[in-house]
């Protein structure tokens, strides 16, 4: 039995060099080119299909789940996956300035699960439970208030606004809030439903990652001066006003930065699916992450605000 284990541990060391040298020769092809593009989507099109088992076993076989802190790290996991997976989308179908967008909830998802995790479990839990509650009441009150007002606005029939349906809904919201705002009192973040992202990003010291990509992600998804001047390119003769005048680095920006929040949201939670996310030890995984990391790094980049503009903006 022990040699037969032996054998087959063998086997799979085996299995395991063969894999590294062909993603080392892989690797070397990739630098010959010179084509960053290339490798940074190469690199991240990698790393997704290592990690890819791993984390599809988050969501998967979960039976009759308790709504608490495993139960939403394994829902982050997820949502960081697929936010990236999307964001590869976006890249290839020549839509990279959508792409950055997803870097927000990407990086408040680690920021929040980093938090998570920083609380005693049985405070993680009753906080996710209640701070649902508060969610759900409100979006329960949201829709009750607008269906009614949108028939009426189009003059369509139905039922009216019902203010005791309403009343229900803002008095289990106001429970919540009060079990949210006892706790927090008592666990340090005081009389709020929740710490900000920000004083959450100063609890796990992660200040300087909120600083950065707070800044960077906030000025896509939401109207930004910086990003509106930026799409007016050109000579001085002609320019043009679009998105895709930046490209080439909205994509590097995306799937750099991209694979950054996905690594470390996955090293956060590694404590707690360590057997799921195995490949994370593998050097495979490591090659492909540092060969987009380190020189990311060593550059500054894709900076948040390029020499060219500033150029542009001193003229």
């Amino acid at each position: 039995m022990i040699r037969g284990m032996t054998l087959q541990s063998d086997k799979s060391h085996n299995n395991e060099d063969n894999h590294l040298r062909a993603t080392l020769e892989e690797v070397g092809v990739l630098l010959e080119a010179g084509d960053t593009d290339r490798i940074l989507l190469t690199a991240a099109e990698r790393i997704l299909e290592l990690i890819a088992p791993g984390l599809k076993g988050l969501g998967d076989s979960v039976a009759a789940p308790t709504i608490g802190l495993e139960l939403i790290l394994r829902c982050v996991g997820v949502r960081q996956i697929e936010s990236f997976t999307s964001i590869l989308s976006l890249v290839k179908a020549g839509h990279p300035y959508s792409a950055q967008v997803l870097l927000r909830p990407m990086c408040e998802d680690l920021i929040f699960a980093e938090w998570l995790k920083s609380l005693d479990t049985p405070v993680a839990d009753l906080f996710i439970q209640k701070k649902a509650e508060v969610e759900l009441a409100r979006g329960l009150i949201a829709q009750e208030r607008f269906f009614p007002s949108a028939r009426q606005q189009f003059n369509r029939s139905g039922r009216s606004t019902d203010a005791r349906r309403i009343e229900f809904f803002e008095e289990k919201l106001r429970e919540a809030q009060q079990a949210l705002k006892a706790l927090g009192e008592s666990s340090g973040w005081g009389r709020n439903d929740q710490p900000t992202i920000k004083a959450m990003a100063e609890a796990t010291g992660s200040l300087a990652t909120y600083n950065f990509f707070y800044h960077a992600t906030s000025a896509a998804a939401h109207s930004s001066l910086h990003h509106m001047l930026r799409m007016v390119w050109g000579s001085s003769d002609e320019m043009t006003i679009s998105n895709h005048n930046f490209d080439q680095y909205h994509s590097r920006f995306a799937i750099t930065w991209g694979i950054w929040l996905l690594s470390s949201h996955l090293a956060a939670v590694e404590t707690f699916f360590g057997d799921i996310l195995d490949q994370l030890d593998s050097d495979r995984y490591s090659t492909w992450l540092a060969l987009v990391i380190i020189p990311a790094l060593e550059h500054s980049a894709p900076p948040v605000i390029t020499r060219d503009e500033l150029k542009w903006t001193q003229r």
